[in-house]
């Protein structure tokens, strides 16, 4: 394939507003046509001196960057600025449709062409319809009837599909969105249970769990793909109903074996279905980029089974569409110009090394202990643990849970520790009264003592306000029978009535008492956040495992250094940890490794002791090593000796490691 070439031409003239604050400029035209079997620039121009008259070439226009583009059956280019449309014929002209009528006109985040003249836009909130000749948009779905909408994606016989946060893809009825009215007996559930999780390849799509199905395309002969990017795969259903994995499902982002279904996927926010049966793929590059205009990957998903990556000669957006011919159409990254793919790229596969991110036999068994999705859980011994809900707090021993705590009015639960045989609970407040009880101390008959207020001075003789900044982590020191806990950037610790400051400076979200002097703290936000210890004498906290980037770093470099080995120091953010009693520090990441318990020895090293980074369903299948199953997607997590619980949406589990670990 040769260089990409750019169609310029034409004068300067006058500036076209598009929306309130901004504008498109014009230049006039030219008849050169593109190459078919190049990478060609079609529109939009880096100068900011750019301006024009309408009619004018499309390649001398200003545009917004990454903004949503649609092809229509006769090949024109449409493009999204604001809330109006622009058109870029196959002349390589640019036209401006009729201004949007009315209030409140909506900025589409996907659009689509029907094929039948009409032109859908997916918004924050809804789906709409363009009328070309008017200008009129006219609202079709909303989010109040199937959920925020991730995608959407149009079938040749004129059915829309669309993607949602519920976990499913529904069919809308053409005729019903012909005629601008889509309500409850419009639509058809294609995929999904609306539970999150991964289950169901081989059979029936709407008995499979899907867990953020970020995107969509349907090819010609009805099959549709669905980015089920939670579960980091690509999945198909085919016309009869039936799903199955294409792309996607290991661990290991370096991954690559040419092998669509051996390789890794990250998480996908645009897939273009191509007449040779093959799909291209715009993957992003970390989950915390998900729903924002960033820079993507393109691959292609052969029809032979096979995944290659594509190289563009440019940095790709995720604003993508593609016309009849499979020709795919891409805006560069922070510029505005578009450009046009042929359908004849088909990349290249670049092998990579797969490894067992997740080693077997180190895990003895994986249980989901309760149903309801849990927030927090503590370990109280003996089999016995505690875990919160969003409604109350609940000590669980032999199978059964026993409501001890309810909040205040206007209270949220934040936390929950064990302090020998009774529970820390702290709660945060939405509004009510601002110096109502933060902490409390919680006995198993459900026997409430309130311990420290958002005011100090109202509670205690002596010892520190807290200014109204409440407790954000707390822990029990069971040496002393005191309390330690976390209120704004100070530490203190609770003895009857006296507070005393301690000497560790940073907000923490969770505390743990180590051996001797030492504890161990989790500082949740910012550029040096992580796991730290502590020492009773204030000196430096060490890190054990800590984000050191100012952004969250996406997989195929965090993942390599999950190795075990002391020199390898991962940067990762971490949500909750917790320590065993030979010091291992048991950490859930956040970002696109959420799913996975990461154990840091106490020589140092950090591997991966269980998970597989979906939501579900808990353990994997019946022969699978319990360790590289799911154990769903945790937020909270306690440690006894070898038992870790965890909780999240799939409630409290109960992961055993293997004593020989």
């Amino acid at each position: 394939m040769t260089w990409r070439r750019s169609l310029l031409g034409g004068t300067l003239a006058v500036v076209v507003g598009v929306g309130a604050g901004s504008a498109v400029s014009f230049l006039t035209a030219t008849d050169e046509q593109p190459p078919a079997d190049e990478v060609v620039k079609v529109a939009g121009a880096r100068s900011d001196s750019a301006r024009g008259v309408l009619g004018g070439p499309a390649t001398r226009a200003q545009l917004r960057p990454a903004s949503p583009m649609a092809v229509e059956p006769s090949g024109d280019l449409l493009i999204a600025q604001s809330t109006r449309i622009v058109e870029v014929g196959r002349s390589g002209r640019l036209r401006l449709w009729p201004a949007p009528a009315g209030e409140d006109v909506p900025i589409p985040r996907r659009l689509v062409a029907t094929g039948d003249g009409r032109v859908l836009g997916q918004g924050h909130d809804d789906l709409f319809s363009y009328e070309r000749r008017s200008g009129a948009v006219r609202s079709v779905l909303t989010s109040e009837t199937v959920g925020t909408m991730y995608d959407l994606a149009v079938a040749a016989d004129g059915t829309v599909y669309v993607a949602t946060d519920d976990n499913r893809v529904y069919a809308l009825d053409a005729g019903a969105v012909r005629a601008g009215r889509v309500g409850d007996n419009d639509l058809r559930v294609v995929a999904g249970t609306g539970a999150a999780g991964f289950a169901g390849d081989g059979g029936p799509a709407t008995e499979a769990m899907l867990d953020e199905p970020s995107a969509l395309t349907v090819t010609g002969d009805g099959t549709v793909y669905v980015a089920d990017s939670g579960n980091r795969r690509i999945r198909a259903i085919d016309p009869d109903g039936t799903i199955d994995t294409v792309a996607g499902g290991p661990l290991d982002p370096a991954c690559a074996t040419g092998s669509a279904v051996d390789s890794y996927v990250g998480p996908v926010t645009a897939m273009l279905a191509r007449p040779d049966g093959s799909v291209l793929v715009a993957e992003t590059r970390s989950r915390e980029q998900l729903g924002f205009r960033g820079q993507v990957r393109l691959r292609v998903l052969r029809a032979d089974g096979g995944l290659a990556e594509l190289d563009p000669g440019f940095l790709p957006s995720q604003a993508l569409t593609t016309d009849a011919a499979g020709n795919a159409y891409a805006s560069a990254m922070g510029t505005g110009e578009v450009y046009r793919i042929p359908s004849s790229a088909a990349g290249r596969v670049t092998p990579g090394a797969c490894r067992e991110v997740v080693a077997p036999g180190q895990v003895d068994d994986v249980t989901r202990l309760t149903e309801a999705p849990a927030l927090h859980v503590a370990s109280l011994g003996r089999e016995r643990f505690a875990y919160a809900t969003d409604e109350a707090v609940y000590v669980s021993s032999g199978g059964r849970g026993r409501r001890v705590f309810e909040p205040p009015a206007d209270a949220e639960i934040g936390g929950i520790a064990p302090a020998g045989d009774q529970l820390l609970v702290w709660c945060g407040y939405s509004g009510g009264d601002p110096d109502g009880a933060v902490l409390f101390l919680v006995d198993r008959r459900g026997d409430v003592e309130p311990l420290v207020t958002s005011n100090a001075g109202e509670s205690f003789d002596t010892g520190l306000p807290l200014r109204g900044e409440g407790v954000s982590g707390a822990a029990y020191d069971a040496r002393d029978r005191t309390v330690v806990f976390s209120s704004g950037s100070e530490t203190f610790r609770l003895d009857g009535t006296k507070l005393d400051r301690l000497p560790w400076d940073g907000d923490f979200s969770a505390l743990v008492r180590g051996e001797g002097d030492q504890w161990y703290g989790l500082r949740p936000t910012g550029s040096e956040s992580g796991v730290y210890r502590l020492s009773g004498d204030g000196a430096e906290p060490e890190p054990v495992i800590t984000r050191r980037s100012s952004a969250v770093l996406p997989p195929y470099q965090v993942v390599p250094t999950l190795s075990g080995n002391p020199d390898d120091r991962p940067d990762v953010g971490v949500t909750d940890f917790g320590v065993a009693g030979d010091g291992t520090v048991y950490a859930l990441p956040q970002g696109d490794l959420a799913g996975l318990l990461l154990r840091v020895r106490p020589t140092g090293g950090t591997d991966v002791a269980a998970g597989d980074g979906t939501a579900g369903p808990i353990g994997g299948g019946v022969d699978a090593d319990p360790g590289t199953g799911s154990i769903g997607r945790p937020v909270d997590v306690a440690v006894d000796g070898d038992t870790v619980y965890l909780a999240g949406a799939a409630g409290v589990v109960r992961v055993r490691m293997s004593a020989d670990e």
